[in-house]
């Protein structure tokens, strides 16, 4: 790796790639009616029973798609009458209101193009085109609203949408990548929120009269209480790469999808990691479904910062919990590169050292071999420990230790279980708890004397664990608190489990390989794989390793020794690894580390001389996310000008 005296400044000229042409699709969802013509410009997918006229309604659409001809706004009132403009032609249902068609005709002939249409649950109206705005009594915090608008008018700029609450105490307003409300859910503003977070342009709001909600945002949107034929229209939009004009939620269960083609710009470093997965130029949105994967949250660094950071998908299957950039994930492996930093901070203070040797790693760490040794028949613990093995082996996997995990059921769990218990091998089984079985941690006599090879060991890191808290008397999760989520601001992450019930409610639930929510397990091997976290948090650890140990206000958290330890290498043989990362010097120095625990999944690469990286997480099964994981890291590695050649990490990567 590189040294603490030169970092090089590498910066690969991003590739370009020219967009790729629509491709021509056939919608079909069974349980609706979805019509899209591949010679045409739009498709529409609907269900629209509940709608006045519906029959016309369907008819004008139609012909305005077949015209190949762009509607401007398409607008439901709460019971049901409906208004379709495009250019300066105006459809609507029979019983439309006469005072909104009034206004929208009237503003059309004064040669301005119309920009929201919007219905409050009393029925009270908006209607802006360019620089009008007119609005009927009724509307709440009309003042507000009205001045919201005109402020935006008043600086040149156009209305994109306009939504009203269910409740009709409340609205929201976007205009580019500028938004506003007053009064509305506490989750849609929080969409809200997220396309900012994750630099998206809103297209389009609406709300139904019932509370149901969606926000789209390119080509993500985010939902609550859609029937599953919305969510699926939405979901088929995305994975054919077509862009959605408009998403109208109408009575009942009514609703209409109506959007264009789109070539996402592969010029683009992020819609190249999106849209350009591996030979075959899929999206992230069909391998998600083709592999069953519910949700994903993806970081992009470049220039040590967090260019991009973006979720996909729900929390948990079969729901509208959707992926926030904060939203924290099991990351298993990778758990262990934070563990390697916060053990270096006690290193830098002296607290513990590299060459200790077990007997040097306090009570617990004696107690474990002690035990071991002495009652091998019934912990499982055959062959002498040796005693010389080090911190540093531990760290870097080079202690000959074996790397059995433990997980607990929540059914399983018995509330308390200590270091030790877990040392010694304690598990709890649908039996009942007990010993033996292969769990403790021990040597392993195949894998050669302490120091001669690399063989990769959860339970080494459960040693290290165990020196860590008997040096400074904390807890593992209170010690990674003080060290280093606390300093490097990561307010998303947690090794403290079980996890607490408002902790909880955020987390990615885990999913087997159908993509079914499965029960969260608790590790007790914190360091190993103990860790939540969202990859906006971990970001951060490796933005502070690509910066030599210095967070981005200037304060370091760690010395850039310490950083040099952790990016030494430690490993016999040709793999490259040093403290909780695999180390790839062929072209552009990196560092890369995975997890998987059961159902869920991780990997994060990180370049100190380009200042660059990435992290994703999934809440999937390792089988189902490790192909999409290496995927999206060879795009982003295309994307960003890295070498390709040589990176095949090898731990669940």
């Amino acid at each position: 790796m590189s040294t603490t005296t030169e970092r090089m400044t590498i910066r690969n000229e991003k590739k370009s790639f020219l967009a790729r042409v629509a491709i021509a699709w056939l919608l079909t969802i069974a349980s609706l009616l979805v019509l899209a013509s591949s010679a045409s410009a739009h498709s529409i997918t609907w269900s629209t029973a509940s709608f006045e006229d519906s029959a016309l309604y369907r008819a004008r659409l139609l012909q305005l798609r077949d015209s190949h001809e762009t509607i401007d706004e398409i607008s439901i009132s709460p019971s049901g009458e409906w208004v379709i403009v495009s250019g300066s032609t105006v459809f609507t249902s029979i019983h439309f209101p006469a005072g909104p068609k009034n206004k929208i005709q009237q503003y059309i002939a004064s040669g301005r193009e119309i920009d929201a249409v919007a219905f409050a649950p009393n029925g009270a109206w908006v209607v802006v085109a360019e620089d009008y705005l007119w609005r009927s009594a009724g509307l709440p915090h009309s003042l507000l609203l009205k001045d919201k608008i005109r402020n935006r008018q008043n600086a040149g700029k156009r209305i994109d949408e306009i939504a009203f609450t269910g409740n009709g105490a409340g609205w929201v307003v976007t205009s580019g990548s500028w938004a506003s409300s007053k009064s509305v859910p506490s989750d849609l503003y929080a969409a809200v929120v997220e396309r900012h977070q994750g630099k998206r342009t809103i297209q389009r709001i609406s709300i139904g009269t019932d509370g149901r909600w969606v926000v789209l945002a390119d080509q993500w949107f985010a939902s609550s209480g859609l029937s599953d034929g919305m969510v699926n229209g939405l979901k088929m939009f995305q994975r054919t790469e077509r862009s959605l004009d408009h998403a109208v939620i109408g009575p009942g269960n009514g609703f209409v999808l109506y959007g264009g083609g789109v070539s996402p710009n592969l010029n683009h470093p992020m819609q190249k990691i999106e849209y350009d997965l591996g030979a075959s130029g899929k999206n992230i949105y069909q391998r998600m479904e083709e592999l069953n994967i519910p949700g994903i949250s993806i970081a992009v660094i470049d220039n040590n910062k967090v260019v991009y950071s973006r979720g996909y998908g729900t929390l948990r299957g079969g729901t509208q919990k959707f992926v926030r950039a904060s939203s924290p994930f099991a990351v298993g492996s990778t758990s262990k590169l934070m563990a390697s930093m916060g053990i270096m901070s006690l290193v830098e203070d002296g607290e513990l050292n590299l060459d200790d040797t077990l007997p040097e790693m306090g009570p617990t760490v004696v107690q474990w071999y002690t035990f071991g040794q002495q009652y091998p028949l019934s912990f499982g613990t055959v062959g002498p420990m040796p005693l010389g093995i080090t911190l540093e082996q531990l760290l870097s996997h080079t202690a000959s230790l074996n790397n059995s995990s433990i997980e607990y059921w929540p059914s399983n769990w018995p509330g308390s279980v200590s270091t030790l218990q877990t040392l010694l091998g304690h598990h709890c089984s649908s039996e009942g708890c007990s010993y033996g079985g292969g769990r403790a941690a021990w040597i392993d006599p195949a894998n050669g004397a302490p120091g001669s090879t690399f063989d990769y060991s959860n339970k080494g890191y459960l040693v290290a664990q165990a020196a860590a808290q008997a040096a400074t008397g904390q807890g593992f999760a209170q010690i990674m608190q003080d060290r280093i989520l606390g300093p490097l601001g990561m307010t998303d992450s947690r090794y403290t489990q079980p996890l607490s019930l408002s902790y909880g409610q955020r987390v990615a639930s885990r999913h087997n390989d159908a993509g079914n929510p499965i029960p969260r397990t608790v590790i007790p091997n914190y360091a190993a794989g103990g860790l939540y976290s969202s990859a906006r948090d971990y970001a951060k650890a490796v933005i502070l390793l690509n910066n030599d140990g210095q967070i981005p206000n200037g304060a370091q958290v760690l010395s850039p020794p310490s950083v040099d330890e952790i990016f030494t290498d430690r490993a016999p043989g040709g793999l490259k690894y040093g403290f909780g990362v695999e180390l790839n010097t062929t072209a552009l120095d990196t560092f890369t580390h995975g997890g998987a625990v059961i159902g869920g999944s991780s990997c994060m690469q990180g370049s100190a001389t380009a200042d660059e990286g990435i992290v994703i997480l999934t809440n999937s099964n390792y089988t189902n996310a490790r192909p999409l994981m290496t995927e999206i890291r060879r795009a982003f590695r295309e994307a960003y000008g890295w070498p390709i050649a040589g990176d095949n990490p090898q731990w669940s990567c």
